[in-house]
């Protein structure tokens, strides 16, 4: 038993590693576009909340993919819990 807990710990600790490079990359991806968007002379907050909404669509299986156990069967966000 306490070798399956070793084991989920470290996991964890990749599954923790995966997340920041998720958000260390987001940061690089995210740049772009919010200088796009910036060109446009938009109020920072308009800005901000449009380069948001491309992150999102943009790291939406990224996250599915870190934050789902390898156990449980793949989530899509159109199926219902039942």
């Amino acid at each position: 038993m306490d070798i399956i807990k070793k084991l989920y710990k470290r996991f964890e600790r990749y599954r923790y590693f995966v997340y920041h490079l998720r958000w260390q990359v987001s940061a690089i991806v995210m740049m772009p576009v919010m200088y796009s968007l910036n060109s446009f002379k938009l109020p920072l907050w308009v800005t901000l909340m449009l380069s948001q909404f491309f992150g999102a669509l943009i790291f939406w299986y990224i996250d599915l993919f870190i934050f789902t156990d390898i156990d449980s069967p793949p989530k899509s966000a159109f199926t219902k819990n039942r």
